[in-house]
């Protein structure tokens, strides 16, 4: 397999790794499809000290977003999924 090719692979891996997949699948059960950082965090909390608990949700988080999988707004410190871009819609009505 090519470098290109399994770079290109990565976004489809992260949907399969367990962190990820608990992750989405919590933002998914929300009605409002976000959840505060700190929620993850004491999570993780539960099985490592908070330094590492930290350290594996930002590693999470980053592995996440560049898979797709969810956003991050920082300043919020909040996990959300975004919005599904409607069938027909295109970016030009979004912005109106």
């Amino acid at each position: 397999m090519s470098y290109f090719a399994r770079i290109s692979a990565i976004p489809q891996v992260m949907k399969n790794v367990p962190v990820l997949v608990s992750m989405v699948q919590t933002l998914r059960e929300k009605r409002n499809r976000a959840m505060r950082a700190d929620f993850f965090i004491d999570l993780l909390d539960e099985y490592y000290p908070h330094e590492e608990a930290e350290r594996q949700f930002a590693t999470a988080v980053d592995w996440g977003r560049y898979a797709e999988l969810f956003e991050y707004d920082a300043g919020e410190a909040r996990l959300y999924l975004p919005e599904p871009i409607e069938a027909g819609s295109s970016e030009s009505e979004s912005m109106e």
